[in-house]
């Protein structure tokens, strides 16, 4: 962002940055009995990936940044509670995303974020606990969506999955999830892929904008728990704008 100022009969121009915030690392295993929550106010810098293990819970409280970098993801096999109060209340970006904990890599301007900038928040079968309100998932989707759900049955109301490299929410042929106002913006692929037809009576309200495809694509299911005829690959139902 850019202040301009005139002096005299000269344009000045003041290139404003915002400072970087007291930083918090984490990596590795992250539960409420070990680590403790994560807590609300603070900057988390993943040094390298974590993960909430099998059996474990993790809470993390409104208005808490956490940042990653390259190939970083955080993989929920456990239970992840995600208390947010609002839009943008929990937000995983990033390093280099400016906008979102201030200057946390020190490089001024001389880096910006883009999509595929990280990896991706997986949540496995084990996850199908987890309740997750108000997170928003900015510029990750370097290999695969920015938000996966990989068999699990978790769910989640009002989050939102940004500026993804690749589509923004994957929800996985064995996954049963409960979408509550969710929301896909601005990413390379799909709004929200790998759908099973049976998941989608688990969704309302979901929303698209900006992509290549603002939709909900099928990869393949049955239209019925029996012989029915199946969807192939690649069909898609409506839009969710």
């Amino acid at each position: 962002m850019r202040l301009f100022a005139r002096a005299s009969a000269h344009v000045v121009a003041v290139a404003l940055v915002s400072p970087a915030l007291a930083q918090i690392p984490i990596a590795g295993a992250l539960s409420d009995a070990t680590t403790g929550p994560l807590t609300s106010g603070n900057v988390y810098h993943v040094t390298s990936s974590i993960n909430v293990p099998p059996g474990a819970t993790l809470t993390i409280q409104p208005n808490v940044v956490v940042k990653l970098s390259g190939t970083q993801q955080f993989s929920v096999n456990g239970t992840l509670l995600v208390d947010g109060s609002g839009p943008d209340s929990i937000v995983f970006t990033d390093l280099r995303d400016d906008a979102f904990g201030g200057d946390s890599n020190g490089d001024g301007n001389a880096s910006v974020p883009a999509p595929g900038g990280w990896g991706s928040i997986v949540l496995a079968a084990s996850s199908s606990a987890s309740d997750l309100r108000g997170l928003t998932v900015r510029y990750a989707g370097v290999t695969s969506a920015g938000l996966r759900l990989v068999g699990s049955s978790a769910a989640l109301t009002d989050c939102r999955v940004d500026l993804s490299g690749t589509s923004g929410f994957e929800v996985g042929l064995s996954s049963r999830p409960t979408l509550t106002s969710c929301t896909a913006s601005n990413c390379v692929g799909e709004a929200f892929d790998d759908v099973a037809l049976q998941a989608v009576p688990g969704f309302s309200g979901l929303a698209a904008t900006g992509h290549g495809f603002d939709r909900l694509r099928v990869l393949s299911a049955s239209t019925s728990s029996g012989t029915g005829q199946p969807l192939g690959p690649g069909d898609r139902i409506g839009s969710t704008q």
